[in-house]
């Protein structure tokens, strides 16, 4: 027998494994088909021009060759029914410079400078006019005519006009039209389309198609490069119009005239103003391509050099040198007249002045501001402001009043110098002649040394009102006073309560005080620069009526006090607030304005009288006398006031 053999068995396969394999290769297929339409899609030529360009601010983008030429001819229809508007525009020039300035020449009569904003008339002149010399500067302009006369523009001057660095509108010179036919305006638009159609091909189609279908941001081509323009024709119209409203350079210059009537002669340059052709026709060039037939052009300019006035006035004048003032003493140095001539005045009239304009300025004696004569005619020449209060006789507060007018008589206050009455009238002691009178303490009128002198303060402060100087400390009384309007008081306290103000004028003012009869009377005596006069009110805004109240007494402890059966210990006051105001009025009397002053509240104090209870059973049991307090009287908890 021979070996045996295992028969081979047929290979099984898996159930279903032959459809797989056909999905498989379907679906394979399928995307081999979708991606090779898909490549064809995208790469093929669609000849149309890539999206979002632009030729001569035409959008011929999706266009084909033919929509695109169709819409650049019809673009093309605007440059034959548009003329080139060409505006032209000027620079202002400094025909002089200075350092001079008017508001720091100004000097107080101490040779300060002065605040512009004091500056009166009263500080540059008198009254009455003074004395003209023979020999007075004048500044007058000449005859002559400008040796350049500006162009007188042919329409209104446009609203837009642009504006120079010192964001000042330049000056309109006039309008250049350049006309469609001087233009000559074509455009190669075969070119233009066909620049436009390869923009973005290349020969790797697949990528530059893919990448720029639709380009995402406006994409403008050089229509210049295809826009042609009749260049000789509009240069020449440019350079015609350089001509018309240009101007050649002349220097400016200035001489004196020799002799008895000496006068500086000045005049002033012309500016070099032309158009640069080759610069504007590409400007045009640009403005034709965009379709843009408004343009405005800046003259191209050179300016001659300006006249140093200061440098003229080192060379041909003496400064004039003011009368002064001493701070102190009140002693005037006298000045000096200048020669030359006024630079605040030339300067007025060179403003004016045209390039080309000539202008003669004529030189003579150059016064002060300050002479003596107008110092001493100056100082203390007006009463700035004057007010009455009436007084009582009562000894120690009439002593009182007049020793603080003697503190405070005579007295100058400087200007910016601030017055302190505590200062100026001192400490009130008994060593320095003050005598005890009323005063308040907290709601109780009680003896101190150098009561009433409030009302000096008082009156003071309302003088300070009628001559506008400025409060800097006020206060009012506890209770309202009787010798003043109310709102227009002042009190004052040694150590504690103070009335200041501070003279802001531009001059020294002298304190008149004293008192003449029945009244106390405050002066201000200074230089007066107002021509309106002021007059001061106030308005009861309400008011806490006092009330009588009876204070009971036995008359053995009203005649221990010296008191009589009703009589009054306490004097009543009405609790009051109060709006003082200012009114001005010019010289006819018409009201020019009203102002708020200040608030002033005064306390309210009811009135006391003296109510003797008899006993209807006097007592028969002896009254033990009472040991005198040893303990000191509680001092006041509220400082006093000086009415």
């Amino acid at each position: 027998m021979g070996k045996y053999e295992k028969k081979p068995q047929p290979h099984k396969e898996k159930k279903g494994g032959k459809k797989t394999a056909l999905l498989v290769s379907v679906i394979v297929a399928v995307v081999l088909v979708v991606g090779v339409f898909a490549f064809f899609i995208l790469t093929r030529d669609d000849g149309r021009i890539v999206g979002n360009l632009y030729v001569a601010g035409v959008d011929v983008g999706g266009m084909t060759r033919e929509e695109a030429k169709a819409a650049l001819e019809e673009r093309m229809k605007v440059y034959d029914e548009n003329a080139m508007q060409i505006e032209l525009y000027g620079r202002d020039f400094p025909l002089y410079v200075t350092t001079y300035d008017p508001a720091k020449a100004l000097v107080d009569i101490f040779g300060k400078p002065m605040d512009p904003s004091q500056a009166t008339e009263s500080t540059e002149t008198t009254d009455e006019p003074a004395e003209s010399s023979e020999t007075e500067p004048a500044t007058e302009p000449s005859e002559t005519e400008p040796a350049t006369e500006p162009s007188e523009p042919s329409e209104a001057v446009p609203d837009d006009v642009p504006l120079d660095a010192d964001g000042k509108p330049m000056e309109y010179l006039g309008t250049v039209t350049i006309s469609a036919a001087e233009a000559g305006v074509s455009l190669d638009t075969d070119a233009a389309v066909e620049a436009a159609y390869n923009y973005g091909r290349t020969k790797f189609l697949f990528f530059s198609r893919l990448k720029n279908k639709t380009l995402a941001e406006r994409k403008d081509l050089e229509a210049a490069d295809y826009l042609v323009l009749n260049e000789t024709k509009i240069e020449s119209v440019l350079q015609t119009a350089s001509d018309k409203y240009g101007s050649k350079l002349t220097e400016s210059k200035a001489e004196a005239t020799a002799g008895a009537e000496k006068a500086l002669h000045i005049t002033f340059g012309t500016k070099e103003s032309k158009i640069d052709v080759k610069a504007l026709y590409a400007q045009l060039k640009d403005a034709y391509v965009a379709a843009e037939f408004r343009q405005q052009y800046v003259m191209q300019e050179t300016y001659p050099a300006a006249i140093d006035l200061d440098a003229l006035y080192s060379s041909y004048c003496t400064a004039p040198v003011n009368a002064v003032c001493n701070e102190d003493t009140y002693e005037i140095t006298d000045g000096t007249d200048g020669y030359g001539f006024d630079m605040g005045e030339t300067i007025k009239l060179l403003d004016n002045a045209k390039p080309g304009q000539s202008v003669t300025i004529e030189m003579g004696v150059l016064e002060p501001m300050y002479t003596r004569e107008k110092l001493e005619k100056q100082l203390f020449s007006d009463v700035l402001a004057s007010v009455e209060s009436p007084h009582d006789w009562a000894t120690g507060r009439t002593q009182n009043i007049r020793l603080a007018c003697q503190q405070i008589n005579g007295y100058i206050l400087k200007p910016g110098e601030t017055f302190s009455y505590n200062k100026v009238v001192g400490q009130r002691t008994e060593a320095r002649g003050f005598m005890p009178a009323g005063a308040f303490v907290g709601n109780d009128t009680v003896q101190e040394i150098g009561g009433g002198v409030c009302q000096v303060a008082s009156t003071l402060y309302y003088c300070t009102l009628q001559a506008e100087l400025e409060v800097v400390e006020r206060t009012e009384h506890r209770f309202s006073p009787w010798y003043i309007p109310w709102g227009l008081d002042a009190t004052v306290y040694w150590g504690s309560l103070d009335y200041r103000f501070r003279n802001n004028t531009n001059y020294p003012i002298r304190i008149d005080a004293e008192v003449v009869g029945g009244n106390v009377i405050v002066k201000f005596v200074g230089t007066e620069t107002r021509n309106y006069t002021v007059k001061l009110d106030y308005t009861v805004t309400s008011t806490d009526q006092w009330e009588l109240k009876e204070i009971e007494m036995t008359p053995e402890e009203a005649a221990a006090k010296g008191y009589s059966d009703g009589q009054t210990i306490v004097t009543p006051y009405s609790g009051e607030k109060v709006k003082s105001y200012k009114y001005k009025y010019d010289k006819n009397g018409n009201e020019l304005s009203c102002e708020f002053i200040d608030n002033s509240s005064y306390a309210r104090r009811d009135k006391q009288v003296v109510k003797i209870i008899y006993p209807t059973e006097p007592s028969t049991e002896p009254i033990e006398p009472t040991e005198p307090s040893t303990e000191p009287t509680t001092a006041p908890t509220t400082a006093p006031t000086e009415p």
